[in-house]
């Protein structure tokens, strides 16, 4: 019996046969005793809830006078008690206060882990990475999960990783190997703990591992999410740390899941397994399928390729150096991981699959290299990798990848070959023969984005670190680097980067060369003569003479004896002697010291110049006003010549403040939009009244002027109301504008559903106001699809609605015009032409009497049917624009998905879709190309197929739609459906002979067969088909006749079923498709059948 239960005993003897009796002691002096731990537990709990919600309650501005030099610092400093807490405290309060033996120790510790860590310090931090609204919260969430990971495998903490597993100070059990205790002097380690005890503390610290960490991956992965935040600055910060995380999270994960599958865990190495695919699929989609304003920061772009090259490093084989495998070393080192980690046999985690993101990644990352950029990628192929994704987590991630690493391929493939290489005895072998050329016309290919100086350098850094890491890699590496280092980037390129950029990447290029050269590896890969040649162009040849005899003699050290070996140590070793090594240290710090004093100096000159040149005020208020103070005797007395134009805002005060507080944001708005930068001055707020918001006595004055329209006036009076109306409707389309904006990107569905209700409003509302420049595209769009409209008359009527609403044009055409993002595409909420189209029926069935809405409702709906038909035409004439065909898509998408949910429809609209089904012009350019063989048109006759196949899938859901109409509608919309679908099928609506087919199909398959009603009116509309055909054969007889007596066509004149001339071989073709949709029908109703003989 150990100490304690000796120490119990008495306790134990005082109890009555009661499970409830208290002891002797504690009822003489009628007190009674609580359990210590959980005391001690109920305290922490109670600290940490404090210091949470004093992080809750923190507004996301830095407080100077916290201590902390920015924001992220003040918010770690307020979470550092929980990280004491959970990570450090929590596990020596289990240990001190724990009750009887060993067991009683686990209990303890699982205890305080299940209450201060998996019960409250996780979710919330975790509740805080997903849904804060400020940026600052979420990156200091991400950064704890970081910290505490770190502080977990410390001594004593949940992770210990400093003792043996098998010793009993090992993890929370134990101070770790720092105790010093007497009972340990003979065991450092403390004694072996049992075996089955050893067993169940092993699977506790893989639970708790495997739990943290997926709360790290899952607050990652909520950080990526496109949208967080609408001010692109806060998402695009908050995404960066997002990635940063990931790259922290993504090696423990894989060593867990190898632990996991080590222990024939499969389920466990499953449940970590997902998120951490999901994680990778995340980091590319923020960086290859995002738009382009979620990915304009270049810091995210970077941390993103960063992140790319922790996957290649992760997910690809290293083999071993013979130098290690001689000495017994292991392969990978403690911090590194690598697929020779990974165990064999687990049915869904392979080296194959993981291996295969490698690849493709690894391809990402030289076509960034090669290309400056990740040149455009085609939707379908693109869509048709995510809908052929199967159960494996890694597919998803090689179909986001796979399209990219494609794209950059299908260039490299036209690449020249590098025709000599060097058998590696010769630096000289051949190499003038080599050819580092890629025959890019740069300025002809499209990007989805384009590199900045800060990826771009990334980029670079990542292929040498493979090429150095994995010798897999290296010989690619080294042609990619050659190739790019032979023809750097240049101004003629883009603006993208400017001319002191191009000089860093070009200089990066070559000591990335010069670096691959020195290595080893260029010798045994044969890789030494492409990069050679690369530093020629640069005239280093000299340079390059060295690195390759340094690179040789590190080659031959790998195979060489013990006495070249010896040799080679003694010869570093005069190197390295302590006198040298001293002098070294003293040129290091006089230079650090020259530099620091340089940089102090030109901090100073800058702060003498004053605020007029450039220099970007502090971020701190107090700070830029000490700047401004000691700045204004440096301001010149008068004003400069140049500027002889006088300014129409006058400097005052107000002025001097407003650019200050927005770092001369303010200088450069326009004078009319006063709104943007000092709204809150158009209202009085008094906290202490009835109604604490009323408008400024400014405003209504204004207001008041503006009511009172009198011709006679002065003139500056009459200026300052057109002043005022323009800036009213201004201000008000960019309400609308912006409410646009959020709705898309809003998080919560019934906050964008009500904001485009007041959108829609308020567009009905504003007559005459133009749009917004964001939105003027939509009206061109709107205008230009009015023009198309057959029905001059119709035409003239939807652009008097387009003249008088164009906010509610703007918005009917939005899904025609811009990109929806997905997220709002399939969200279940109602788009922004239904709400567009609800509001007019409210403003024309509430005011019937009103001209303004008499028949805006179906004016409306043509504008947007139109608008999706012109999208259609416009992507069929570009078929090598991508975004257009997306757009496409996306509006008839919308179409199909929108048109059931309205009320009513109007004729004019369900004619309008037949246009959709007019795809003659795509289809004979698919097949001009197809009969094209040239090297060239190869890449041109691919876009125009997709095109194609884009359009007959527009066309079908068109016919798709029709269907609907027929069977949902009223007999009216019902009538003119099914006379659409047989005017296609007849082809009197100009349609490709697929789609001919396809409505052949769904008249007589589908409508006709559906009730009787459909069928009356599916042979009322064949009828009235075939009259028309009789009638157009009718009047074409004198033009057939007088084409047929010009023929020359002897052999067809003998056959009385071939045409003679190209008129009738025509006519033919009209009146065959209209007789075949009848004869069909006379099979099934042969009654009709004197109206065909008729």
């Amino acid at each position: 019996m150990n100490r304690l239960e000796e120490e119990d005993e008495p306790q134990n003897n005082n109890l009555a046969e009661d499970d409830n009796a208290q002891l002797e002691d504690v009822e003489d002096t009628g007190e009674q005793h609580e359990d210590p731990l959980l005391l001690a537990i109920d305290d922490l709990e109670g600290r940490v809830v404090a210091a949470l919600d004093e992080v809750k309650l923190h507004p996301g501005v830095h407080d100077p006078s916290s201590g902390a030099v920015t924001i992220h610092e003040e918010m770690a400093q307020l979470l550092r008690p929980v990280l004491e807490v959970a990570a450090h405290t929590g596990p020596s309060v289990a240990r001190t206060y724990f009750r009887g033996s060993t067991e009683g120790l686990d209990d303890a510790v699982e205890d305080v882990y299940e209450r201060l860590v998996s019960d409250l310090v996780l979710p919330v931090l975790l509740e805080m990475a997903q849904s804060d609204q400020v940026a600052a919260k979420r990156g200091a969430a991400l950064e704890f999960f970081r910290s505490f990971w770190k502080e977990a495998h410390k001594a004593g903490s949940w992770l210990d990783a400093t003792a043996p597993p098998i010793s009993s100070v090992a993890g929370p059990y134990g101070s770790g190997s720092g105790s010093n205790s007497a009972s340990h002097h003979h065991h450092p380690h403390g004694p072996a703990l049992p075996r089955l005890l050893q067993v169940r503390r092993k699977d506790k610290r893989l639970a708790r591992e495997g739990e943290i960490l997926r709360y790290w991956l899952q607050a990652a992965i909520a950080c990526l999410t496109p949208g967080v935040f609408t001010a692109q600055n806060a998402d695009d910060a908050t995404a960066s740390r997002g990635v940063l995380a990931a790259s922290a999270a993504l090696r423990p994960s894989l060593k867990h899941i190898v632990q996991r599958i080590k222990a024939a865990d499969d389920r466990g190495a499953n449940r970590l397994y997902s998120p951490v695919m999901k994680l990778i699929e995340s980091v590319l989609q923020r960086l290859l399928l995002s738009a382009s304003d979620s990915r304009s920061s270049d810091t995210l772009m970077a941390s993103c390729i960063k992140f790319i090259e922790i996957v290649v490093l992760c997910c690809s084989r290293k083999p071993q150096d013979p130098t290690t495998r001689r000495r017994g070393a292991s392969t990978t080192p403690q911090e590194d991981f690598s697929l020779e980690d990974l165990p064999e046999g687990h049915p869904l985690i392979t080296r194959e699959s993981l291996e295969s993101i490698a690849d493709y990644a690894f391809t990402v990352l030289r076509g960034f290299t090669i290309l400056g950029g990740q040149v455009k990628i085609d939707d379908n192929v693109l869509s048709s990798g995510m809908m052929m994704s199967g159960g494996s987590p890694s597919e998803q991630v090689i179909n986001i990848l796979k399209p990219a690493a494609l794209a950059y391929l299908d260039f490299e493939s036209n690449f020249p070959q590098i025709s000599a290489t060097s058998d590696g005895n010769n630096e000289n072998d051949n190499m003038d023969t080599l050819n580092l050329e890629t025959n890019l016309d740069r300025s002809s290919l499209e990007f989805d984005f384009r590199l900045g100086p800060k990826p771009y350098s990334v980029a670079i850094n990542a292929l040498s670190a493979l090429a150095t890491h994995r010798p897999g890699c290296f010989q690619e590496a080294a042609i990619c680097l050659s190739r790019r280092a032979a023809h750097p980037p240049n101004q003629d390129e883009g603006p993208h980067l400017t001319f002191v950029a191009i000089k860093a990447i070009s200089s990066q290029l070559k000591s990335s060369c010069l670096t691959l050269l020195r290595n080893a590896l260029s010798v045994s890969t044969n890789s030494f003569s492409v990069l050679q040649k690369a530093l020629k162009y640069f005239d280093m040849e000299a340079q390059a003479e060295k690195a390759l005899s340094m690179a040789k003699q590190a080659h031959s050290l790998k195979t060489a004896g013990r006495a070249a070996r010896n040799r080679a140590n003694v010869y570093y070793e005069w190197d390295t002697t302590t006198s040298t090594a001293d002098e070294s240290d003293r040129r290091l710090t006089k230079r650090q010291r020259e530099t620091d004093d340089a940089l102090a100096k030109m901090r100073a000159a800058k702060a003498l110049r004053g605020l007029g040149h450039g220099i970007q005020l502090p971020t701190s208020m107090s700070d830029a006003v000490d700047l401004v103070l000691a700045n204004l005797e440096h301001l010149p007395k008068k004003r400069p010549p140049g500027s002889t134009k006088a300014r129409k805002v006058p400097v005052t005060l107000e002025m001097v403040i407003d650019s200050i507080m927005t770092n001369g944001a303010s200088l450069l708005q326009e004078e009319g939009r006063w709104y943007e930068r000092d709204g809150g001055s158009a209202w009085d707020i008094d906290i202490n009244a009835e109604n604490k918001f009323l408008p400024s006595r400014k405003l209504l004055e204004a207001m008041e002027l503006m009511k009172s329209d009198n011709p006679d006036d002065p003139e500056e009076v009459q200026k300052k109301r057109k002043l005022f109306e323009e800036q009213a409707s201004s201000a008000a389309a960019d309400a609308c504008g912006r409410i646009f904006d959020k709705s898309f990107h809003s998080r919560s569905e019934s906050l964008a559903d009500f904001g485009r209700s007041v959108a829609a409003r308020l567009a009905y509302t504003l007559r005459g106001v133009a749009p917004s420049a964001d939105n003027e595209a939509c009206v061109s769009m709107a205008k230009s699809s009015i023009s198309k409209v057959q029905d001059s008359d119709q035409q003239r009527k939807l652009g008097e609605f387009v003249d008088l609403y164009p906010l509610a044009a703007a918005g009917l055409s939005l899904d025609a015009t811009l990109a929806i993002p997905d997220h709002a595409m399939h969200s279940d909420t109602t788009s922004v032409s239904v709400r567009f189209l609800t509001e007019a029926l409210m403003q024309q069935d509430s005011s019937p009497e009103d001209p303004y809405f008499h028949g805006i409702y179906e004016y409306a709906l043509d504008v947007c049917v139109a608008s999706c038909v012109n999208a259609s035409i416009v992507a069929n004439e570009k078929p090598n624009d991508l975004e257009k065909k997306k757009i496409a898509s996306q509006a008839v998408s919308s179409l199909q998905r929108d048109l059931p949910k309205l009320p009513r429809l109007s004729a004019s609209s369900i004619m309008q879709l037949c246009s959709l089904c007019d795809i003659d012009g795509i289809t004979r350019r698919a097949l001009e190309a197809s009969k094209k063989s040239s090297q060239d048109s190869v890449a041109e006759a691919a876009a125009i197929h997709a095109a194609k196949g884009s359009a007959e899938k527009r066309a079908t859901a068109a016919l798709l739609i029709i269907r609907d109409i027929a069977f949902q509608r009223d007999f009216e919309d019902r009538n003119v459906a099914v006379q659409c679908a047989v005017g296609i099928a007849a082809g009197r609506f100009p349609a490709s002979p697929v789609i001919q087919d396809k409505a052949l199909k769904l008249v007589m398959n589908v409508l006709f067969p559906r009730n009787e009603a459909l069928g009356r009116a599916v042979v009322d509309a064949a009828t009235e088909e075939i009259e028309f055909a009789s009638e157009d054969a009718v009047n074409s007889y004198d033009e057939i006749a007088k084409a047929n007596a010009e023929s020359k066509n002897e052999a067809a004149k003998k056959n009385p079923l071939i045409p003679w001339s190209e008129v009738e071989k025509q006519a033919m073709d009209r009146m065959r498709k209209p007789a075949i949709l009848f004869m069909a029908l006379c099979v099934r109703r042969t009654d009709i059948i004197g109206v065909l003989l008729r």
